[in-house]
């Protein structure tokens, strides 16, 4: 879910209000410095309030590229900026550019473009869109075969607690069903500038565009494009064909635990987002020489960024 900014401030933050949310900031990257999401679990409630046309501007860095639970052996830090306008009445239009900058590869991986309309009322949010996904040819990370996703949303406040569910559609050379169901709960501090937002996801769905990841993006598996191990140029190396079994076959592919923590200063807001991953259900695996199983890892990784209202 895209994380969205709101509120105002009224007087500027003392010293000893940044050097709390600093000493926080600073005390979780310290428990957990090895990996990072994401992906962005987000309280649309508490972290929305469009009641009049803005643009948003972000830029964030992520240290790891997952998707439910997968991930590439290699990492994929990014650096991304994006750039949306929302109108008043719901509909929305944004833009991300995704620059990878790891140690043995840097450059543009991918670019996104999105539209649709998303409603909020005081307990009741829902919201449906479209997405297009341009990947580098080099890219490895395990959703680079996806062309474009539809994506629908709602969530209702009991108060207790926020409950979030979506499903989506993904296209690529095949298409997948992909559902969600996500539980978070904002608390707010220093006066509600801050928000501290635990979340529980799970996620569900078929598995197309990883088997289609196995057999040409991956470092290990695919027939990889571009620049090779210790930043030396290679020609396309041909590996063993591999595919999923049953790539079509749907159920829970992990469950996540997030940690949003959030400081608004006027019209800028500062975020960092954790997130630890729970892969379930490895694929087998299927190649011209041998049958195996997916290797699955439990995750860590980590967001940080700024977002500007304008």
């Amino acid at each position: 879910m895209n994380e969205q900014v709101g509120g105002t401030m009224k007087h500027k933050p003392s010293i000893l209000f940044v050097r709390v949310f600093l000493y926080i900031m600073i005390g979780l990257s310290q428990l957990y410095p090895e990996k990072m999401y994401s992906q962005d679990n987000q309280n649309r409630f508490t972290d929305s309030t469009v009641v009049k046309s803005e643009g948003i501007l972000s830029l964030r860095y992520t240290s790891d590229y997952y998707s439910m639970g997968r991930a590439d052996s290699a990492k994929a830090p990014y650096l991304s900026f994006s750039a949306g306008y929302y109108h008043k009445s719901g509909f929305f239009l944004n833009s991300s550019v995704y620059y990878l900058i790891s140690n043995e590869e840097s450059r543009v991986d991918l670019y996104t473009v999105a539209g649709g309309y998303e409603y909020f009322s005081k307990k009741f949010a829902t919201g449906i869109s479209i997405k297009e996904f341009i990947f580098n040819k080099s890219s490895y990370v395990v959703t680079s075969e996806l062309n474009t996703s539809l994506n629908a949303f709602a969530g209702y406040d009991f108060k207790i607690f926020t409950l979030f569910a979506d499903a989506s559609l993904g296209f690529s050379e095949n298409t997948d069903v992909f559902l969600g169901l996500e539980i978070n709960k904002t608390f707010r501090a220093l006066h509600r500038k801050m928000r501290i937002t635990p979340s529980f996801y799970a996620n569900a769905g078929s598995r197309e565009v990883f088997s289609e990841y196995y057999t040409n993006r991956s470092r290990q598996t695919g027939t990889v494009m571009g620049t090779g191990v210790n930043g030396h140029s290679q020609n396309p190396v041909a590996l063993p064909v591999l595919k999923i079994e049953e790539s079509n076959q749907f159920g829970i592919l992990d469950y996540e635990a997030g940690l949003n923590v959030s400081y608004q200063v006027k019209n800028i807001r500062y975020f960092m987002l954790y997130t630890w991953t729970f892969p379930v259900n490895p694929s087998l695996i299927i190649s011209d020489q041998d049958t195996y199983e997916e290797d699955l890892h439990n995750g860590f990784y980590w967001s940080a960024g700024i977002r500007l209202q304008i």
